[in-house]
């Protein structure tokens, strides 16, 4: 499933726990005047690391990266702070038979990672279970599963996990039986712990009452108003329900044959996305809705997919949204193989579809993400002449609905196996992250959308003339596209490399100062400020240089030209005067000048000339008296 890493147990809970594994990533910080870029592929996990499961990626607001992973029996965590490299995995849990973790954080760096895992001796239950990482590194774990493991017996692969970024957080899961039913548990922010837990899907929407059945396919978000927002199947029609204070009553968006909702939040909106089996074709559907203190009111569904091929049922669609609105729903068609996508920008409604994919997919499915300035990404995995390794691709979608190009942004993938951090960091840089084939590692790219980063540049206010003049500025740093070159410009003509640098000044005068990073993208960010240079006390200095406009007329063109730059003016706008084009006898260059000869202007003055023919006159040779005899 697109959105997840697929590994295999070694022992025997392998057959009992479905879920599938998760992503990895990186992205970071404040940047700007960029050219938005994929970057070079990132290995993630220390080499010769053992895996089974691995999360998707999360990233904080500051850009610092966090990922998951288990080895079957130990759960550990991975962080990168901006502009860095991994470090050494840190021990979160120990408990039996590990699977698939699922992880998000909050911008401080706070860190909630949930998974399902052994628990007991005969029958083997997989149970749910959550540990908390601190911003400092401190970990909570109690050891225990999230409810009591005798009340409902063994519990499936579907587990789900959502926080916002002030640290409230949702914790789902599917417990099979009769009927099957949704488990919940919740926290208000990351200072307290989760609270007791809610059993949905005992009750229809509407008036329809008490129900049997069961209650399947669980997604949930969190806004940043702390609304937890929970879809799910139930009788084939799509429900929703708002917490923490659950309703008795869900809200029924879709009626019949509906499957595999996806939910997204940013900020106090969220979309909810599903597919329309009962359609013919098979359909994309979306609903989108507006946080309030009292909970989250969902709008009037729209069908979103409105072409003549069927939309590929499982997996389902993906979503992402924006705190300004902006988002984009991807699907993949059947049995063309084809993605497409739809996206709305903020304040708008769903466009047209639009054919992401160049050719179809290795694997069903996409995932979907929004960058800075609303620009929608979505990615997918291509096999190129049904040889290996397979690349994954992706594409932008503009404010505007164009399209832009798919760039291949890495290679070697095991196949439908990727996926975007849930969240972009501050500055709006996603990840993308994917298994390798060998299952060795995981490799993350993010899309750098900034600049590096300046810190703190110091460029003084004044300067003496003739001495040397000391500028600095904080190493420049970019998480995703080092190496960082830096350069400055003195505005006199100098120009220097590297953070701290002299320049010694010749004139006075105020001169503009620009320092400029750049990161192996291309992209750069510059600063810039002025500095007044004068002479030292109880001296005096020459005059600066001027133009004295000289005398041009009845030259040539390239004759005016080298004197006006040796008199330290400068060419200004050209005109030429009426009259036949060609006289015999006839000369053609200056016939009058915009300035007088003999003024005094600021240096590089432009002198404007007016250009024609002109009777060169003739110089007569001065007569030779005969000497007399």
């Amino acid at each position: 499933m697109a959105g997840t890493f697929p590994r295999r147990f070694a022992a025997s809970v392998a057959a009992l726990l479905c879920t599938p594994a998760g992503v990895v990533a990186i992205g970071f910080a404040g940047r700007a005047d960029a050219a938005p870029a994929w970057s070079a592929p990132y290995a993630v996990l220390p080499s010769g690391t053992s895996l089974q499961f691995v999360s998707a990626p999360a990233v904080d607001a500051a850009g610092e990266t966090f990922e998951a992973y288990s080895d079957n029996s130990e759960l550990w965590l991975l962080r990168r702070p901006p502009g860095g490299v991994f470090g050494a995995p840190q021990p979160v849990a120990k408990t039996e038979g590990i699977g698939a973790p699922r992880l998000a954080v909050d911008a401080a760096g706070d860190v909630v990672i949930a998974w399902l895992a052994g628990y007991g001796t005969s029958p083997v239950n997989l149970d749910p279970f959550v540990a908390t990482v601190s911003a400092a590194g401190t970990v909570s774990f109690s050891g225990l599963p999230l409810h009591d493991p005798g009340s409902h017996g063994q519990f499936s692969g579907d587990l789900g996990l959502a926080e916002n970024s002030a640290g409230a957080a949702a914790v789902d899961w599917n417990t099979p039986g009769s009927p099957a039913r949704v488990d919940v548990v919740t926290r208000p922010d990351a200072a307290q712990g989760f609270g007791s837990l809610t059993t949905i899907g005992g009750v229809g929407p509407g008036s329809k009452g008490p129900t049997s059945e069961p209650t399947l396919d669980p997604a949930l978000s969190v806004d940043d108003l702390g609304n937890v927002v929970l879809a799910y199947i139930q009788g084939g029609a799509v429900l929703e329900m708002t917490g923490p204070s659950w309703p008795l009553v869900p809200t029924e968006l879709q009626s019949a044959e509906s499957l595999n909702p996806v939910v997204a939040s940013g900020g106090d909106l969220t979309v909810v996305a599903w597919v329309d089996h009962a359609a013919s074709p098979t359909s994309v559907e979306a609903s989108l809705g507006l946080g309030s203190a009292s909970g989250v009111f969902l709008g009037t569904f729209a069908t979103i997919s409105q072409g003549s091929a069927e939309v590929q049922p499982t997996p389902g669609p993906t979503a992402a949204i924006d705190a300004a609105g902006n988002a984009v729903v991807a699907w993949t068609d059947n049995p063309t193989g084809y993605v497409r996508a739809a996206y709305r920008p903020a304040g708008g409604s769903f466009g047209n579809e639009l054919p992401i994919s160049n050719g179809p997919l290795l694997a069903p499915g996409s995932t979907a993400a929004v960058a800075g300035g609303g620009v929608g990404l979505v990615a997918w995995e291509a096999q190129a002449s049904g040889l290996v390794p397979y690349s994954v691709e992706a594409r932008t979608i503009s404010p505007s609905g164009a399209l832009g190009p798919a760039a291949m942004v890495g290679e070697g993938a095991e196949g439908a196996d990727f996926a975007f951090a849930p969240r972009a960091d501050a500055w709006g840089e996603p990840v993308l992250g994917w298994l390798l084939l060998s299952g060795s590692n995981i490799e993350a790219a993010g899309y750098d959308t900034n600049g590096p980063e300046l810190a703190t540049p110091a460029i003084p206010a004044t300067a003496t003339l003739g001495v040397p003049v000391p500028f600095s500025v904080e190493a420049p740093f970019d998480i995703w596209s080092p190496p960082v070159s830096t350069s400055w410009t003195f505005g006199d003509g100098g120009g220097s490399s590297g953070p701290s640098v002299t320049h010694t000044y010749a004139v006075p005068g105020t001169y503009a100062v620009t320092v400029t990073a750049t990161d192996a993208l291309g992209n750069t960010a510059s600063h810039s400020a002025r500095i007044t240079v004068v002479p030292a006390p109880g001296t005096s200095s020459p005059p600066p240089p001027q133009c004295r406009v000289p005398s041009l007329r009845h030259l040539s063109l390239a004759s005016a030209k080298s004197r006006l730059i040796k008199a330290g003016c400068a060419i200004g706008k050209k005109t030429r005067a009426r009259g036949p084009k060609h006289h015999r006898g006839l000369s053609f260059g200056v016939l009058s000048q915009g300035l007088p000869a003999g003024r005094t202007e600021p240096l590089h003055t432009k002198v404007n000339l007016t250009l024609g023919w002109f009777k060169v006159p003739k110089h007569r040779p001065a007569k030779r008296h005969k000497p007399r005899r």
